[in-house]
C-alpha cells in the first residue's frame, strides 16, 4: 500500500482517486487472496436409494467416527453390525427396485 499510486502520485480529480483506490484494492485482493477454481462432480440421483438408507448411512458415519475416536472393541462391534445391516438393506432395496422396474 505504501508504494501505491494513490500515495506517490495523488490525482486531483475525485473520480480518478476512486478509480485508483478500487484498482489498488483489487490488486491487493488478488495478491493476498487469489481466486481458486474448484471442480464439482455432479452425480446422478439413484432412484432406488431411499430416505431409510440415507438415515442408516448417516448413523454408520457417526458410529465410525465414534469407533475411530474411542478405539474400543465395543464401538467396533456396534459399527460392524450396523455395516452388515446397512449392506443387507441396501442390497434388498436395490434388488427390489430393479425387480419391480423389470416387471412394470
Amino acid at each position: 500500500m505504501a508504494a501505491s499510486s494513490l500515495l506517490t502520485n495523488a490525482p486531483n480529480d475525485v473520480s480518478t482517486i476512486i478509480t485508483h483506490y478500487n484498482l489498488e484494492l483489487k490488486n491487493m485482493l488478488h495478491t493476498h487472496a487469489p481466486l481458486k477454481s474448484k471442480t464439482i462432480v455432479e452425480r446422478n440421483h439413484c432412484e432406488w436409494f431411499t430416505s431409510e438408507l440415507g438415515e442408516l448411512k448417516r448413523m454408520l458415519q457417526k458410529l465410525e467416527h465414534r469407533y475411530r475416536d474411542s478405539k474400543l472393541s465395543v464401538d467396533r462391534e456396534i459399527y460392524n453390525n450396523k455395516c452388515v445391516e446397512y449392506e443387507h438393506l441396501r442390497r434388498t432395496t436395490k434388488t427390489n427396485y430393479y425387480t419391480n422396474k423389470a416387471y412394470d
